[in-house]
């Protein structure tokens, strides 16, 4: 049953698919900071600014991180591996974050989304180590 799982996984999330996930989410994250910003959107900066300068550099560090380890994926740097690994664990830690922030306000329709997202990392990572 443990094989089958595994070789499912393999199926679901060959390593270019991976790849495409940590670019595409990478680039998702800093394109919504950045029209957040420009868009004056990010009412926290108000009542809490140093936590969310803060929590904004962790976010685009977070997003920087993902395309590189999915261009290093792609060029099969031989540090890909472990640059994936970590900007994925990055990525858990931004998802359990802003899941958090949402089910705060009520939205649950977002928390059902980074609960979705974060599944999608999970497997990405078991993808990534078996």
């Amino acid at each position: 049953m443990h094989s089958t799982v595994l070789v499912a996984i393999e199926i679901l999330l060959p390593s270019d698919l991976v790849s495409i996930f940590l670019i595409a989410i990478g680039l998702l994250i800093i394109g919504m900071w950045t029209a957040l910003l420009l868009g004056k959107k990010v009412d926290d900066l108000e009542t809490n600014r140093l936590g969310m300068i803060y929590h904004i550099i962790a976010e685009f560090l977070t997003g920087l991180l993902l395309v590189t380890a999915g261009v290093s994926s792609i060029l099969d740097a031989r540090w890909s591996l472990e640059v994936s690994l970590v900007a994925l664990g990055m990525l858990i830690y931004t998802i359990m974050n802003s899941a958090g922030y949402y089910a705060q306000k009520g939205e649950k329709a977002m928390v059902f989304m980074f609960a979705f997202l974060g599944v999608l990392t999970i497997i990405a990572i078991v993808s990534l180590i078996v």
